[in-house]
């Protein structure tokens, strides 16, 4: 789960430090444990026949991940610890993580790990393979970070009232009909564009500005990674992050929208007007004035639930739930405790 910006910042300098003067990189781990170790948990567990997929612990992989740095300097620690940032700070994580990389590429390009080939004069396959992996588009086979979905979905600001919002749902939102035909239930899950709209309009102007921010430092450290390679390596070996620079872009038009908007109240963050508060409940699932609204209440919860918690026992309790909505009382028996409709109807 993406957490607000705790303000912990990576310490990208404290991590650039040559580690001995004879081997400013450190040692190998290509077949030391403590890697392979670092790469299981930070692939979770994918689904089987017999249980859902689990999220890797991010938390304990940037702990691993921070500690073998001070052993080595491995290109796959960074791009690790590079997505356990996002997952733990959101774009400010990330946006250092990517600081991260291309500062070891440019300091320590060759004697970094994993080594350049000396055998097929000094090929960097290996390291092109895993800096593609930052871009590698969504739904790709053998895409286990999965790097560009995480990015689709970190938030991008946070609401007290109305949580977060990512750009995924705003683009799933944008495309979603205003509203179904009357009786029929939603056509699809997640928040509509009115509370999204509510969400940022009620998140801190600061935290928006540090995200806006974030996202364009983020661009600005692919574009050095990119020129890197290209002067390093050449063009025809280097690889492009137009598909992750693009969603990042996309992401930041949307914060930014909002960094423009009129200020509404000079008390500061978190002042509203009546009309503003009374546009902002408006916008809150919780209120409830149709059936419909019923519906889609438990939808906004559902999604929040499949996006942080999947494996919540609460959620298919709601989804039953959701489709109860509508039925009378016999019906609802019918649904839960069957045997018992006869009985009930002998009273």
């Amino acid at each position: 789960m993406v957490q607000q910006p705790t303000n912990a910042m990576l310490k990208v300098d404290d991590l650039l430090v040559p580690l001995s003067t004879e081997h400013p990189c450190g040692t190998d781990l290509s077949y030391d444990p403590s890697l392979h170790e670092l790469e299981t948990l930070a692939h979770g567990k994918p689904e089987t026949q017999f249980s859902e997929a689990e999220e890797p612990n991010w938390k304990q992989v940037r702990e691993q991940s921070l500690a073998l740095f001070g052993r080595t300097k491995d290109l796959r620690l960074a791009i690790d610890l590079l997505v356990a940032e996002l997952e733990e700070d959101g774009f400010p994580g990330f946006a250092c993580g990517l600081q991260l990389i291309r500062r070891l590429l440019e300091q320590y390009w060759d004697t970094l790990y994993p080594r350049l080939d000396p055998e097929f004069g000094n090929d960097p396959l290996e390291r092109i393979n895993l800096l593609s992996s930052i871009t590698t588009p969504e739904g790709t086979f053998g895409d286990p970070l999965q790097i560009l979905r995480r990015v689709r979905r970190a938030p991008l600001c946070h609401s007290p009232r109305l949580g977060s919002f990512s750009l995924s749902q705003i683009q799933a939102a944008s495309t979603r009909p205003a509203s179904a035909p009357e009786g029929d239930e939603p056509v699809t899950k997640g928040p509509d564009l009115a509370l999204i709209d509510a969400g940022f309009r009620d998140s801190d102007p600061a935290l928006l500005a540090q995200i806006d921010q974030a996202l364009s430092s983020a661009i600005h450290e692919l574009n050095g990674v990119s020129e890197f390679l290209d002067q390093t390596v050449g063009v025809t070996k280097s690889i492009s992050f137009d598909g992750l620079k693009s969603v990042l872009a996309e992401a930041q038009k949307q914060v930014s929208r909002y960094l423009t908007a009129p200020e509404t109240g000079g008390e500061g963050a978190g002042s509203r007007s009546a009309s503003d508060n009374k546009t902002l409940m408006s916008a809150i699932p919780g209120s409830v004035q149709t059936r419909a609204d019923v519906v889609r209440s438990l939808d906004a919860i559902c999604s929040y639930y499949e996006d942080t918690e999947p494996s919540s026992p609460v959620l298919p309790l709601l989804r039953r739930a959701q489709q109860l909505v509508g039925k009378n009382f016999t019906e609802i028996l019918q649904e839960l405790a069957p045997d018992t409709v006869a009985q009930v109807k002998l009273m």
